[in-house]
């Protein structure tokens, strides 16, 4: 945890002090404090932390909730409600700003530390799987659970990527743009042999190279005169 940048969101300095300091102890090292919502709104600008602990009750208002509202909608940083207050209609309130989890005052230094460990993970696994989809959705589908990434030069079989060299991902590529057309052999020499020092052979060769990487049998092959990957 020494690398991650914790903020504390919390008007009473007592209430603030002893946690930044059980928090140390669990090795956090890089750990600020904010007392209103006005300057946790500029540490959050400045810092850009890793997690956010908030205080509920800022003030004896419920500036806390408004805080992470706007931290919600704006920012992408899990954090955690700090709360003294058992009331189902606050409890609500704050439940709808999509908090990570709620710690209950008076808290233990070790539940507290659990908690931030969970929210943090579990943040990471949301922006694993959001990267992961928009990586897939930027991916050219072909064939039965294939995918050809254009910008990369790479291929997918059920979103998992295959390891293929250069020249076998370059005649992948080559494939996907041309689905159902057959591609000669001389077409193929020349765009992947581009000094023509390409054979018939060296096209026989790689494409068997790689039929036995991909997981299913998707490249035909028309006697005598090229390749092609059905639509």
């Amino acid at each position: 945890m020494k690398n991650k940048k914790l903020l504390i969101v919390e008007d009473d300095e007592v209430t603030a002090m002893n946690l930044r300091f059980s928090l140390e102890k669990q090795n956090y090292s890089n750990i600020t404090v904010a007392y209103d919502i006005v300057s946790a709104k500029n540490k959050i600008a400045l810092l850009s932390p890793d997690i956010i602990l908030i205080d509920i009750s800022l003030n004896d208002t419920l500036d806390g909730i408004d805080l992470a509202d706007t931290i919600h909608k704006n920012n992408a940083i899990p954090f955690i409600f700090l709360t003294a207050h058992t009331d189902e209609d606050i409890l609500d309130a704050a439940s709808k700003t999509e908090p990570y989890g709620f710690i209950v005052k008076p808290f233990k230094p070790s539940a507290v530390h659990a908690m931030i460990k969970m929210a943090l993970y579990k943040h990471a696994q949301e922006k694993k799987r959001e990267n992961d989809q928009k990586s897939l959705a930027l991916l050219t589908p072909f064939a039965k659970l294939y995918h050809f990434d254009m910008e990369n030069c790479q291929t997918f079989y059920n979103n998992e990527k295959l390891n293929l060299t250069k020249s076998e991902n370059l005649l992948m590529q080559l494939f996907v743009t041309r689905l159902g057309s057959i591609m000669s052999f001389d077409f193929l020499i020349e765009h992947i042999w581009k000094n023509n020092k390409g054979t018939e052979y060296s096209v026989r060769t790689l494409v068997w190279r790689l039929r036995n990487k991909l997981p299913t049998d998707i490249i035909k092959s028309t006697f005598g005169v090229g390749y092609y990957i059905e639509k």
